[in-house]
């Protein structure tokens, strides 16, 4: 199984508008295309996402496998104030008595997470 551009598992069959018969994906971001170059998984651990338990070796058949590392959407797109890229830029061309209030000073990517999966915590239902 590929882990998608944005980071999670293909583990979704989508089909719709621009897209020819069922192809694997992300079903939570839209996403086809697999990651390229394909991330190395060697070494790499993935934690529930509800907390440390279900510490597993990171692979993308874990349940809702999201890949967090050098590469991915998470480490280039999100700041280390904890808001993504778009809302820096927003707000940059915003003219708002309120703005984002980034506490590093600016969009900084937070770089390398640990993987994310979800072990069965919360059932299944």
């Amino acid at each position: 199984m590929d882990v998608m551009a944005c980071g999670c598992a293909g583990q979704s069959l989508l089909s719709g508008p621009g897209i020819v018969g069922s192809v694997r994906g992300c079903g939570v971001h839209w996403v086809t295309a697999p990651m390229a170059p394909k991330p190395s998984l060697e070494g790499r651990i993935a934690t529930c996402a509800y907390g440390e338990h279900g510490a597993k070796p990171s692979s993308p058949d874990l349940a809702f496998f999201e890949y967090r590392g050098p590469g991915s959407r998470s480490a280039e797109d999100t700041c280390e104030c904890g808001y993504y890229r778009g809302a820096h830029a927003f707000e940059a061309s915003r003219v708002s008595p309120e703005p984002i209030k980034c506490s590093v000073g600016g969009f900084k990517a937070r770089g390398d997470r640990g993987d994310l999966h979800y072990c069965g915590c919360r059932g299944w239902d």
